[in-house]
């Protein structure tokens, strides 16, 4: 076989100049430097980083792919808020998609899942925050990420990984809305939760998925009885 002359590619940096700047970002919205509905003036954050324009729209259009900034046409780039309507479209949708996941996968429900949900959980318990909120949102989407997989459905764990960019943006509206700064009321939440799933009961357990989503902002979901039509008894 012929020999090939080298490709001469360069070899890449151990960060892009791309990669700082999106995790610069990222830290200053995770830490609440940056608020929900703050305005990221491109000039600014170009100063700040050091770093020109394409560099920073890159990594804001990085961040929006994650959900956690939105751009408006011919308007300027802001840290994504939620409003009290659209955090509770988000949380129906998940309970649904995830109250399915359930029905689907309780018969594959067994003690070895409850003791990896318990251990995502204690791990959850040892986060501080601010500093850890990238850790403890990562703890969350695996934890509900089981519940999706023992589905067995890939039709239904891409739809439901297609609402982790909102998910984010939903963490971080809880957390400035409850003035959440501690994980004990995230840990209760997701113990509750554990408590429900390993009944043995398949409504209560759909129910406790609704219970999970919904109990933050004391409301109960109205779908709740278009869910309980997962259920065949």
């Amino acid at each position: 076989m012929e020999a090939r002359e080298p490709l001469r590619l360069q070899l890449p940096d151990k960060m892009r100049v791309v990669d700082h700047a999106y995790q610069s970002l990222e830290e200053a919205i995770f830490t609440g430097k940056l608020r929900p509905g703050d305005r990221l003036i491109e000039q600014q954050v170009c100063a700040e980083l050091q770093v020109n324009r394409t560099t920073v729209r890159e990594a804001l259009l990085m961040l929006e792919r994650t959900g956690l900034v939105q751009s408006l046409p011919r308007k300027d780039t802001f840290v994504t808020h939620l409003s009290p309507a659209a955090a509770s479209d988000l949380c129906t949708a998940r309970v649904l998609l995830e109250g399915y996941a359930v029905h689907a996968g309780f018969p594959r429900f067994n003690t070895k899942l409850f003791a990896e949900l318990r251990r995502l959980i204690a791990e959850m318990n040892r986060c501080v925050l601010p500093r850890d909120v990238p850790r403890i949102m990562e703890l969350d989407m695996a934890f509900h990420g089981l519940l999706v997989e023992h589905a067995q459905s890939p039709q239904l764990t891409e739809l439901w990984s297609s609402l982790n960019g909102q998910m984010r943006a939903l963490y971080l509206y809880y957390l400035e809305h409850f003035g959440i700064t501690t994980p004990d009321r995230i840990v209760m939440t997701h113990e509750q939760l554990v408590g429900e799933l390993s009944s043995q009961d398949l409504l209560q357990a759909q129910r406790g998925v609704s219970a999970h989503y919904f109990s933050w902002n004391g409301t109960t979901n109205e779908m709740q009885p278009f869910l309980d039509l997962f259920v065949h008894r």
